[in-house]
C-alpha cells in the first residue's frame, strides 16, 4: 500500500507498508514517522479542547436553562441559542477529530530515515 507524506513544506516522498520498499530507498533504516507522531499529538490536543469546551457550553446552558442565573423572555431566548451553537460546536469539533484520524489511517508509522530527516528540516 502507497502512502504519500506531506509535511508543511509539501509532499515529501511516498512510502509502502508491510515491508516493501519505501519509495526508492531499499537499504535506508526505518524510523519512527515524526509526522504520524506529530498528527497523534495534535489529535490528542484537538479532543482534549473538544471535551473542555463542550463542558464548558454544558455548564453555561444548564445554568441558564435552570433559570438560576438569569430569568425573563431574554434569558430564555439566550439559554435557546446556547443550546443551539452548542450543538454546532460538538459537531464541528467532532469533523477535525474525524479530519484527523482520516489523515492518521493513510499515515505511515515508519518511514526512511532521509524522509524522517527532511520533515524534520521542514518543521
Amino acid at each position: 500500500m502507497s502512502h504519500r507524506i506531506s509535511g508543511p513544506g509539501g509532499v515529501i516522498g511516498n512510502a509502502r507498508q508491510n515491508g516493501g520498499t519505501m519509495g526508492g530507498h531499499d537499504d535506508e533504516k526505518l524510523v519512527d514517522s515524526p509526522l504520524y507522531a506529530d498528527l497523534v499529538q495534535l489529535r490528542q490536543s484537538v479532543a482534549g479542547q473538544q471535551n473542555h469546551i463542550a463542558a464548558t457550553l454544558d455548564r453555561a446552558a444548564s445554568d441558564m436553562g435552570g433559570g438560576g442565573v438569569w430569568e425573563g423572555p431574554v434569558a430564555r431566548t439566550f439559554a435557546s441559542e446556547i443550546e443551539g451553537r452548542k450543538g454546532e460546536v460538538h459537531r464541528l469539533a467532532q469533523e477535525i477529530v474525524d479530519a484527523v484520524d482520516a489523515v492518521l489511517s493513510r499515515t505511515p508509522e515508519q518511514v526512511p530515515l532521509s524522509q524522517a530527516q527532511l520533515y524534520r528540516r521542514a518543521v
